[in-house]
């Protein structure tokens, strides 16, 4: 069980102990599970101290010991893998099915950055002076501050620490105050194989935590949350300019051609939108259907997501938000779309009487009514509507600020080729989801989405260091 014990999350924070704590209470039934320590100013200033007078320390380490330690990490998250995930259902209200893929995922990625690492030597450019040899190396930038979500806890730690930490940068992990538990027991892992002192740290709390640990001006950012959060971590640092790193959300479309599949577009299309209840930034929020082959997939749509929500096959849907803000967020939108003239079809299932829980609706849109998904919806409803022409699809999918993911079912390659080379989308996927990016693919979006910059993915290591050319001529007499 988790500990409500304050004194066993202090650890990694400094000695110095926090003056206020935040009671976190289950999204499941309402329950206290533990007491969240809001670091302050002091035990912030003590943190960043302890690390300054220790970084050469990590950069000495090297990178193939750092991929070593790595991997213990991964042993020792296996060794306390029933207690962490516990943890995240305590703190989420997930699914056992998708806390175990989730875990998997982070996992499966540490593995593998901590192989390739080893062969990530720089490069070797040519000069037009034979005499002149050329390359490059990479260096760690310094201080990472890293700052995540808690819809995906998990995956989102091993995202920022596994490349912050095989590039030698000491890091600062500040996750959300709805996950500090298993953010806890994730760092204890590190430490506990023998990372360095202060190289992997933690700070507890919520906005005025995250703004302590900007102000301190460290060398790399890394966001995942709400655009509004990103574009004031930006403004807070336009005056000293650390590398930022800001994954912010979607408003993700989903296209059905008149010659796709309906009946497997249908089954992914419903896991896209109501799956984890929605809480993917790369969740299916706007359904964009060709006039013909509507109402056969409203049909089929409102089967698959019946089907998802029957007592014996509820494995991704758990109708848990996170907190009670969020439940009043879906409640307000579909009271906003109704208000609207847009006809709401709510799925009700057996579900507690307690916690955050709500039901999963697909929202056929007013079509004179074009506000309703501009904001990010984070909860599972799915905005329906229809189109004529490819021409008329893309604009409605193009409407949003937003350009995280986005999903075209076709059977036609050149409709394939025309929604996937001129929709506004850092992911786009033919004939799949808006989510489910393996490890190995580059993730981030444009736009509200993010800044361009790609977490996971082959690449993700030099996100977290900076390149270093070098060049040098032998002189021959």
């Amino acid at each position: 069980m988790v500990s409500t014990d304050p004194n066993s999350i202090l650890r990694n924070i400094g000695t110095s102990t926090p003056a206020r704590f935040l009671d976190r209470f289950s999204p499941v039934d309402n329950s206290l599970i533990f007491k969240t320590p809001i670091s302050g100013d002091s035990e912030v200033d003590e943190l960043i101290n302890n690390i300054k007078n220790n970084l050469r320390k990590f950069q000495d380490l090297g990178v193939i010991k750092a991929s070593q330690i790595l991997l213990s990490v991964c042993g020792e998250l296996q060794r306390n893998r029933d207690e962490i995930n516990h943890c995240v259902f305590l703190e989420t209200g997930k699914t056992e099915k998708l806390i175990e893929g989730e875990f998997e995922t982070a996992a499966n990625f540490m593995i593998a950055l901590s192989g390739l690492v080893q062969f990530e030597a720089g490069r070797v450019i040519p000069s037009a002076n034979p005499d002149k040899n050329v390359y490059t190396r990479r260096f760690p930038i310094g201080i990472a501050a890293l700052i995540t979500s808690h819809n995906t806890p998990l995956p989102n730690y091993a995202w920022k620490l596994a490349p912050s930490f095989l590039s030698l940068n000491a890091s600062i992990l500040k996750p959300s105050e709805f996950t500090s538990e298993s953010a806890q027991r994730f760092v204890e892992c590190f430490n506990s194989v023998g990372a360095p002192e202060f190289m992997v740290n933690l700070l507890h709390g919520g906005a005025s935590t995250a703004q302590s640990l900007i102000s301190k001006k460290p060398d790399l950012i890394s966001f995942t949350g709400s655009f509004d959060t990103g574009m004031k971590i930006k403004s807070a640092t336009s005056s000293y300019s650390p590398k930022l790193i800001l994954e912010m959300g979607g408003s993700n479309p989903i296209i059905v051609c008149e010659s796709a599949d309906i009946k497997k577009a249908a089954t992914i299309i419903a896991e896209s939108a109501i799956s984890n209840s929605g809480q993917r930034c790369a969740s299916a929020s706007r359904l964009i259907v060709h006039d013909s082959i509507s109402e056969e997939m409203m049909t089929l749509l409102e089967e698959k997501i019946t089907a998802m929500l029957d007592v014996n096959q509820r494995e991704t849907f758990s109708g848990c938000l996170v907190d009670i803000n969020a439940k009043n967020k879906h409640e307000d939108l579909l009271k906003k779309a109704r208000t609207s003239g847009s006809i709401v079809l709510e799925f009700d299932y057996e579900k507690s009487s307690e916690g955050c829980y709500v039901n999963p609706a697909i929202v056929l849109r007013n079509p004179k009514n074009s506000e309703d998904t501009v904001e990010e919806v984070f909860s599972p409803i799915l905005f329906a509507e229809n189109f004529e022409t490819n021409q008329q699809a893309l604009a409605k999918a193009n409407s949003t600020p937003y350009g995280l993911t986005a999903a075209i079912w076709t059977s036609d390659f050149y409709e394939a080729s025309f929604f996937s080379n001129n929709i506004k989308s850092g992911v786009v996927n033919v004939n799949g989801p808006t989510h489910g990016a393996e490890f190995q693919f580059p993730f981030g979006g444009q736009g509200y989405s993010g800044n361009g910059t790609k977490e996971v993915g082959v690449n993700c290591l030099s996100e977290y260091s900076f390149e270093r050319l070098i060049s040098v001529t032998n002189y021959v007499d």
